[in-house]
């Protein structure tokens, strides 16, 4: 059973379209698509209504853990990818230019609309004004909003094979805010940023339905909500940092754990900062492509959720481990001899060594 968010809800049609095409049509009657607001995601996850075996939800922290304490009144096991505040840390030997073009494609990509996409940036002083500087020229120059024209062709040849339905050459990097409050959530992100020490460089404010692409810089790692909490927005800051150690504590000062992404050139010392990182997953020198690749496991720690999905550890967490243990036949009069201490110390030393009284 899949319930889709009600902002969305093309994204259902569309999953329904793709299952009645896929293999056939034989899995579309495995899965059901439902419609609604909250009151249909609670009735699904209601164990005395919906009757899952296991819950999976994708969505904010807050709704998270509803959804965790309902199916943990019904006994029933909870998958949860939820929200990010993902940073990017530069080092200062890191190759400048791709790492500002990765670092922009993973902050603006759908509107910066995307769990895994990049929220901080955490740059080392050395390289710090040049990547400032080739980050708000790549904006300038390579980042806008807008809408994508739709598709060229469409439908089917006299054949009866599929057209052509390659989209149009799209002339602009993003689109909407999905919901419109959200435009407001981002603004006050930028307000309370710039009270709190930052510079804007672009954007800064809304254009009707769209949030311009916006750069800030703070001097130094602080507290506001830009940096803290979970924007989900077209929003870039871009903090300067002492060293990579500096970098790495500033990123983990969050209650979210779900990405992050370290560019450097030695990368076996991006290995190291990557393990030093309270983040369900990390990528070195790019961005996204944990979340791409089915066949690794992907989520998050902290407040951004637990359980994976992709992998095998995500293919057994839709599972139940049972354990049987088979004993020989004709056993009773073992059960006398464990009755006593010396019975029970020898079995205690079989099995964890050397037990002492």
């Amino acid at each position: 059973m899949v319930k889709v968010s009600e902002a969305v809800p093309a994204v259902g049609v569309l999953l329904a379209e793709l299952l009645a095409a896929c293999a056939g049509g034989r899995l579309a009657p495995l899965v059901r698509v439902f419609h609604g607001a909250a009151d249909v995601g609670a009735a699904l996850v209601d164990a005395a209504v919906g009757k899952p075996d296991h819950v999976l939800f994708v969505g904010s922290v807050a709704v998270g853990r509803k959804v965790a304490v309902a199916a943990a009144a019904g006994g029933v096991g909870c998958t949860l990818e939820l929200g990010g505040k993902d940073a990017a840390i530069v080092c200062a030997d890191a190759d400048v230019p791709s790492a500002v073009m990765a670092v922009a494609a993973g902050a603006f990509y759908h509107a910066g609309q995307c769990c895994v996409g990049v929220e901080r940036v955490f740059v080392d002083a050395a390289v710090y004004d040049e990547f400032v500087a080739a980050m708000v020229k790549h904006v300038k120059e390579n980042v806008s909003y807008g809408y994508t024209p739709a598709p060229v062709g469409g439908g089917t040849t006299d054949e009866g094979d599929a057209g052509d339905t390659r989209a149009a050459e799209p002339d602009a990097t993003y689109g909407v805010a999905t919901v419109a409050k959200q435009l407001t959530v981002i603004q006050e992100h930028v307000d309370a940023a710039v009270a709190a020490g930052a510079t804007v460089l672009t954007g800064g404010k809304a254009d009707g339905a769209f949030y311009q692409p916006t750069v800030l810089t703070f001097p130094a790692p602080t507290s506001t909500p830009a940096l803290d909490v979970e924007t989900f927005g077209p929003l870039l800051p871009i903090v300067r940092v002492a060293s990579a150690d500096a970098a790495v504590a500033a990123a983990n000062a969050t209650a979210y754990g779900l990405s992050a992404y370290i560019f450097t050139a030695d990368t076996a010392a991006g290995g190291r900062l990557a393990r030093r990182m309270a983040t369900g997953g990390v990528v070195i020198n790019d961005v996204f492509l944990h979340g791409l690749h089915s066949a690794v496991p992907f989520g998050g720690c902290r407040a951004s959720g637990v359980g994976r999905t992709g992998g095998k550890e995500g293919l057994l967490g839709w599972t139940t481990t049972q354990t049987v243990v088979t004993a020989a036949a004709g056993v009773a009069d073992d059960w006398a001899m464990r009755r006593s201490y010396e019975a029970k110390l020898a079995a205690l030393r079989a099995l964890y060594g050397r037990a002492t009284a």
